[in-house]
Parts: C-alpha cells; sequence; structure tokens
C-alpha cells in the first residue's frame, strides 16, 4: 500500500483546510508538482518531495501512513519563524472555523502586522475571522495603546503596565494555549493542547479582563 497516494494528499489537506498553494508554502514542492500529482495517475513524486511533503504535514499536526490520514495527539506544538507564524495563524483558524471564544493577552499589535507579512496579508487573515460565524475574541492591551486592529470582530481592554509583558502574548483558543515570544528579528510559538491548563488560564484572563478598562 502506497503511504501517499492522491486521496490520501487531498483528504489531509482537507484536515487543514489547505490549498494546492498552501502545501507548496509549507513544504517548498513546486505547485505544478503538486498538482500533477493529484490530477495524473500515472505520476509519482520523488523521495525528496514525499519526505518534504509528509514532513510538512506531520508539522502542522496531521500523520500520513500506509493505512491512512489522522490528526496527531501532541501536547505541544513548536512553531518558528515566519512559516511557523503562517502555521499558527492557519491552526487558529482551523481550531475556530465554526465559533467559539478566544482570549489573548499582552498584545501589542504591531508585532503580528509584522509577521503577517504586511497589511494586505493581514486585511485576508482579519476577513477570514469576521466571517466565522458566533466567534467571541476579547484582547487585552497596554493602557494607551489604541492599535486596535481586529476591532472589527474583537473587544479591547486596557491593562496597567504593571501587568503587561511586551513580546509575550499569550492566545487562547479552543482548548488549546499559545505563548509567543516576539523578538525585532524572530517569532517562536509554543502551542499546549491541554483543556485543565487552558481552563486556568481562561479563569486567570477573565479576572484581569472583569477589572480591565474598556479600551479607546
Amino acid at each position: 500500500m502506497k503511504i501517499l497516494d492522491k486521496l490520501k494528499l487531498r483528504a489531509a489537506r482537507q484536515l487543514l483546510d489547505w490549498s494546492q498553494s498552501d502545501l507548496t508554502r509549507e513544504s517548498g514542492v513546486a505547485l505544478s508538482t503538486i498538482a500533477q500529482f493529484e490530477s495524473k495517475p500515472d505520476r509519482s513524486l520523488t523521495d525528496k518531495n514525499l519526505n518534504a511533503i509528509l514532513a510538512a504535514f506531520y508539522r502542522c499536526g496531521v500523520e500520513i501512513t500506509a493505512d491512512g490520514v489522522r490528526y496527531i495527539n501532541r501536547d505541544i506544538v513548536r512553531y518558528e519563524g515566519q512559516e511557523g507564524f503562517n502555521s499558527f495563524r492557519r491552526d487558529l483558524y482551523q481550531t475556530m472555523r465554526n465559533g467559539g471564544e478566544i482570549l489573548v493577552s499582552n498584545v501589542d499589535e504591531r508585532d503580528f502586522e509584522k509577521w503577517d507579512g504586511g497589511s494586505k496579508a493581514a486585511e485576508m487573515h482579519f476577513k477570514k475571522m469576521r466571517a466565522i460565524q458566533n466567534l467571541s475574541m476579547k484582547i487585552l492591551v497596554k493602557e494607551g495603546d489604541t492599535n486596535f486592529a481586529a476591532s472589527s470582530y474583537a473587544q479591547y481592554r486596557w491593562v496597567s503596565q504593571s501587568l503587561y509583558s511586551k513580546g509575550v502574548p499569550l492566545y487562547i483558543y479552543g482548548d488549546k494555549t499559545a505563548v509567543m515570544l516576539f523578538s525585532p528579528d524572530h517569532v517562536k510559538i509554543f502551542v499546549i493542547t491541554e483543556p485543565q491548563v487552558t481552563e486556568s488560564f481562561k479563569k486567570q484572563f477573565m479576572n484581569i479582563w472583569d477589572e480591565a478598562r474598556v479600551a479607546g
């Protein structure tokens, strides 16, 4: 049994809501190679391209084996650099695509704007998030900060300087907690999938939220 055929490839892309272009970006395999593999039954992949595709899916939480395609049950996932930031954004959307609550603290929207790759890419992300039904988002920023980039679908409140830690946002979504580390030229993101941990951080967040001032 082949470890990868066109049906498995399409199924894996569907799990992550990836287009062929998304897979190209994540794996480095040419778009034409992926398109031909999916559309032409006699096409095969080189070992290099096969391994790159399998690694891209695995890095983003999907495993392809000879028996099928499945999500990987991993407690901690690490994303790093530009591609890691892009993968985190996709995981956020995939996790929340059916609605729910997102809680974010210690935010400086300029960090996210930088790694979004410009205003056009950021607006594409905002458009996708606005389209999600039954989505609620609460964001805590430093008192006096008026950069409310996601205000079309999110609420902002101010916290005092003493409670704010620049460059270390906390992102809570679904049953996941993401700790983000922004530096001038790099970003690291650690996503913990553990409901008990996430519930604890939610309670802490809401205690601060209830005391915070409405921003604006």
